[in-house]
């Protein structure tokens, strides 16, 4: 979907390596302003370094690229086989479990395809616990698609355009799927297709996403930085509601 992407020098060494030249300026302008500026530049300095370290995890935590790793048959947690024996009847068909290895942990996943309803699912363990199921559906020709999660943390981060996304915590995984349909039908309706989808190419699909993904949050990295960091602290998110409810552009 999306052409390797190789990030501006500057917005990289501001966000790879801090602090950045700016915050030295900064501090200058502290010491060298009057008593009642001192408290508003104060407060800048302190949101640009939170901005940028907040930058700096999100960055981290979308890497362009992961490979998939095979696990052993005796290291598959069995919280993810107990949970996908509730999708395999929806017609799903799994894949072996793979680890997936990022930045500050290593996710255990259990991948699975409806090529039916052209949809792919991931059951998420971290450290044997699971952690969520991820039905996503991958818009033909631009960029976009579908994701229904139940992951508590799957609003936080920015979504590209015509990229929709329902977070739809404590739902049951047969009415996940259900809202998942409804979305996909709403979709359909204004005119969204979806690609086939299939076991063989659910790793290049992945990487193609997190790559797309990764190159819209490097395009503005503190604008769409300071937009995870509010959800994150606030609790809140646009996509925390069915697609029915949202404000839908495609």
């Amino acid at each position: 979907m999306q052409d390797a992407f190789e990030p501006h020098p500057s917005i990289a060494f501001v966000v790879e390596n801090a602090p950045p030249a700016s915050a030295i300026g900064g501090l200058v302008a502290l010491f060298a302003a009057p008593e009642p500026l001192r408290g508003l530049i104060a407060g800048g300095l302190f949101l640009a370094a939170a901005l940028t370290f907040f930058a700096r995890i999100v960055l981290r935590a979308t890497p362009g690229q992961v490979a998939l790793v095979p696990v052993p048959e005796e290291r598959v947690p069995p919280s993810l086989v107990t949970l996908s024996r509730e999708l395999l009847p929806l017609g799903f068909v799994a894949s072996p479990v793979v680890d997936v290895p990022m930045s500050s942990v290593t996710v255990t996943m259990l991948p699975l395809v409806h090529e039916r309803e052209r949809v792919y699912a991931a059951i998420l363990s971290v450290h044997g616990a699971v952690t969520g199921v991820d039905l996503v559906s991958i818009a033909e020709g631009a960029s976009g698609g579908l994701t229904t999660t139940n992951v508590p943390s799957g609003g936080i981060s920015p979504t590209r355009p015509r990229s929709c996304r329902q977070v739809l915590i404590g739902l049951e995984l047969s009415a996940l799927w259900q809202a998942h349909l409804d979305g996909l039908a709403m979709l359909r309706g204004r005119g969204m297709r979806f690609k086939d989808v299939s076991a063989a190419t659910f790793e290049a699909d992945l990487n193609r996403a997190m790559d797309a993904q990764r190159r819209f949050l490097w395009e503005a990295p503190y604008r769409r930085a300071l937009i995870a960091f509010t959800r994150a602290i606030t609790g809140t998110s646009p996509h925390k509601r069915p697609l029915r409810e949202q404000q839908v552009e495609v």
